[in-house]
């Protein structure tokens, strides 16, 4: 198999490859908090409540894109379910008469 392929927009946008990403993401960011907790716990204890959100920055930007990620297949899903439920009735007609399809 080609490399590029692997790397490819269409290959890493696919609906089952989004959903495994968002799998390794969930466990990553577990992970990750559960490896900043004694940072977590002593910033609860000697700092403002406000600074928490800033202990743990890469289980945070992880737990970000997955949820931006679980938003992406939730819409690219919705489309796909509007897309294939729809009969189409012949051609449509853009401006000018010329056809799309």
């Amino acid at each position: 198999m080609d490399p590029n392929v692997l790397l490819s927009r269409r290959f890493l946008t696919q609906n089952w490859m989004m959903t495994l990403l968002m799998i390794f993401y969930v466990f990553g960011t577990v992970y990750g908090y559960y490896w900043y907790k004694n940072q977590l716990v002593e910033t609860m204890r000697t700092q403002p409540a406000w600074q928490l959100p800033f202990v743990p920055d890469s289980p945070t930007a992880s737990l970000f894109f997955y949820v931006g990620g679980v938003m992406a297949v939730a819409v690219s899903f919705r489309k796909g379910t509007k897309q294939n439920g729809k009969r189409r009735k012949g051609r449509r007609r853009g401006a000018g008469g010329r056809h799309f399809d």
